[in-house]
């Protein structure tokens, strides 16, 4: 009650939605800091961790509204798996074959109708993610699309077709 009254006085718009998540539990417990139970920030910095891949690992391993349990475990598998494993491979293989065969950027035709497809179907996943506010789908839009990606160059070997024409 108070926040629509306090949004309403200073003529500012109430939100269409109100995003919220639920309770993160380490190892199927609360987290207690009398009890050490926690992921401690400034020990996970200091590590010499980035701090993206801890956010999207909390912001992409449950929904709204549904609580998120973390271990180090499933954190060290995601991150390594969707995040190195399949995104970072696939920029990685996209960017140095651009680079080495287009000065840094091929033309930005799909080189097949079946790419572009791909490319359409995963752009209507990632808008139908953001109007549903699952940032997990999200997630999954762009590791799906960087999955396709991955098999697509392992399947037709660009790099030899480009070695072959003159």
């Amino acid at each position: 009650i108070f926040w629509p009254a306090m949004l309403e006085a200073t003529d500012h718009a109430e939100p269409r939605a109100v995003m919220a998540s639920g309770f993160v539990t380490l190892g199927g417990k609360g987290f207690s800091t009398s009890r050490d139970r926690a992921v401690w920030a400034d020990e996970y910095l200091d590590e010499g961790f980035h701090p993206d891949p801890l956010r999207y690992y909390l912001a992409t391993n449950g929904g709204f509204q549904q609580d998120v349990d973390f271990s180090w475990e499933k954190f060290a598998e995601r991150v390594n798996t969707e995040l190195v494993g399949t995104v970072g491979n696939f920029l990685y293989r996209s960017l140095l074959f651009a680079h080495r065969n287009y000065e840094g950027g091929p033309d930005a035709d799909a080189p097949s109708d079946d790419v572009a497809a791909r490319i359409d179907e995963a752009v209507e996943e990632f808008a139908a993610a953001v109007d549903d506010y699952s940032v997990r789908a999200l997630g999954d839009a762009v590791t799906d699309l960087a999955r396709y990606g991955n098999e697509y160059i392992q399947r037709n070997e660009p790099g030899k077709l480009v070695d072959e024409e003159p």
